[in-house]
């Protein structure tokens, strides 16, 4: 999962044109960073079948590859592009 974490304040980086360390996440970028992170896990736990809990933070996932996941991920996405447009206005 830490790729995941590297990998979103990557995106973050280039996309906002800011530079977050790898040891010290603001919390302006927190959420954006745990909601990337969490789409990224569900859509792999989602790829290979995986069948577990998670938790990440406050967030949890409850036995991939239900339709609960679905619902999860379509959660994330709406709450992570409302962050996306906020952060773009700082």
């Amino acid at each position: 999962m830490q790729q995941y974490v590297d990998q979103a304040r990557i995106f973050l980086n280039n996309v906002l044109r800011v530079s977050i360390g790898s040891n010290v996440i603001t919390d302006a970028y927190h959420n954006v960073v745990v909601n990337l992170t969490a789409i990224k896990t569900l859509n792999r736990m989602e790829g290979v079948g995986a069948d577990f809990d998670w938790t990440l933070g406050q967030f949890s996932v409850k036995k991939a590859g239900t339709t609960t996941n679905s619902q999860q991920a379509k959660f994330i996405v709406d709450q992570l592009n409302a962050e996306m447009m906020g952060l773009r206005n700082i």
